[in-house]
C-alpha cells in the first residue's frame, strides 16, 4: 500500500479519509517550506488505522494529537521525512512491525514536543522491527516500548540512531530486549 498525493487517493482503496483545505496560515508543513501542491506529500488529519502492510515514501505530516495506529501489519519508512505535530504518534499493535531507516522524526515546530513511536509488545514473539540510521528530535518518548505483565520478549534492533533533545530516547516497560542496541548517540 502506497499514499501518494498526486493519485488524490490512497492506493487500492483500503480506507478513506476526507480532504480539506490546507493553507499557508494554518499548516505547519507549508511553514516548514513544504510546497504541498508540487511534492508527494501525505497530510494526516485523522486518527487513522493502518491493517495493510504499507510504504510511505518522501515526506508525511500527522497533525496535533492525531494517532496513526498500524494494526497487526508491518509499516516502512525508508528515507524520508515524518513530521508531528504536538501530542502526535504512531502505535504499532497486535504484532505490528516498523522498518525504518535514514529518516527523520520530528516536530512541525521545534520549540515544541511530539508524542513518539508507541509499541505494545503484549503478544510474544514480539518481532517489532529495525530502527537503523534515523533522528528522531524532540520527541516525549522517542521509542516506547511497553507490555501488560512482565519479561515479554521483545526483538526491536536499534543502529546508528540519533536521539536529539528527547525528553525519553527509549522506554522498556515490562519487556526484556532481545537485539542490541548499539551505535546510538543521544544528545540533549
Amino acid at each position: 500500500l502506497i499514499f501518494s498525493k498526486s493519485r488524490g487517493k490512497i492506493q487500492k482503496d483500503v480506507f478513506s479519509f476526507t480532504t480539506e483545505e490546507v493553507t499557508a496560515a494554518t499548516c505547519c508543513p507549508v511553514s516548514l517550506g513544504i510546497d504541498i501542491d508540487n511534492e508527494d506529500f501525505l497530510y494526516i488529519s485523522d486518527n487513522i488505522t493502518i491493517n495493510q502492510n504499507t510504504i510511505w515514501d518522501n515526506k508525511v505530516y500527522i497533525e496535533q494529537d492525531k494517532i496513526v495506529t498500524v494494526d497487526g501489519v508491518t509499516l516502512d519508512i525508508t528515507s524520508m521525512d515524518v513530521i508531528f505535530g504536538e501530542c502526535a504518534g504512531i502505535n504499532f499493535i497486535n504484532g505490528a512491525t516498523l522498518r525504518a531507516s535514514n529518516s527523520v522524526f520530528s516536530p512541525c515546530d521545534l520549540n515544541k514536543t511530539w508524542r513518539g513511536l508507541k509499541f505494545d509488545a503484549t503478544l510474544e514473539p514480539s518481532t517489532l522491527g529495525i530502527l537503523n540510521e534515523c533522528i528522531f528530535k524532540n520527541a516525549i518518548k522517542a521509542v516506547d516500548i511497553g507490555a501488560n505483565g512482565g519479561g515479554q520478549n521483545v526483538n526491536l534492533r536499534f543502529t546508528n540512531n540519533l536521539f536529539s533533545n528527547c525528553q525519553n530516547g527509549i522506554s522498556l516497560t515490562n519487556v526484556t530486549l532481545k537485539r542490541s542496541i548499539t551505535g546510538n548517540t543521544f544528545q540533549f
